[in-house]
């Protein structure tokens, strides 16, 4: 049993890691832990900018992904005595993109991703990642709360 789990470090990402635990322990399965760091969508990828710009954005982007696999290594900690195979991997991109296009590299049997409970208002003007995942796979997800 293979199953991909999301997680950002949330309270509720941890709840999501711990149910994949408890499915995955008694296969003795491998978990594959997955932290998305996202483009920010809010800058154009043409904006006018100084000469240090595209440097400066690469030395954000390595500090993000230095944060996420820190955030990676602190969340297998957890796993350390289960006898899991745990695998972290860290990308960059569209969360729901990369989530989907993942679980299929890896053959995953499902995906377990944390949400934290948001009104309909918000929902409707932000999305969530959650759901654009579940329009998006045809792979089993459980959504942990």
């Amino acid at each position: 049993m293979r199953i991909l789990v999301a997680t950002d470090g949330s309270e509720y990402a941890r709840k999501g890691l711990e149910y994949a635990a408890n499915l995955a322990i008694p296969k003795k399965g491998k978990i594959v832990l997955l932290h998305v760091v996202p483009h920010d969508p809010r800058i154009p990828q043409d904006a006018i900018c100084f000469s240090d710009c595209e440097e400066r954005d690469k030395k954000f982007l390595e500090e993000l992904k230095e944060a996420g696999k820190k955030m990676l290594e602190e969340e297998a900690k957890r796993l350390k005595d289960t006898g899991l195979n745990v695998e972290l991997r860290i990308e960059l991109g569209n969360p729901s993109e990369e989530i989907v296009r993942v679980a299929k590299e890896i053959n995953a049997d499902m995906i377990v991703m944390g949400v934290r409970g948001v009104s309909k208002w918000r929902k409707i003007f932000l999305g969530s990642v959650s759901e654009e995942v579940l329009e998006k796979t045809e792979i089993p997800v459980f959504i942990v709360r």
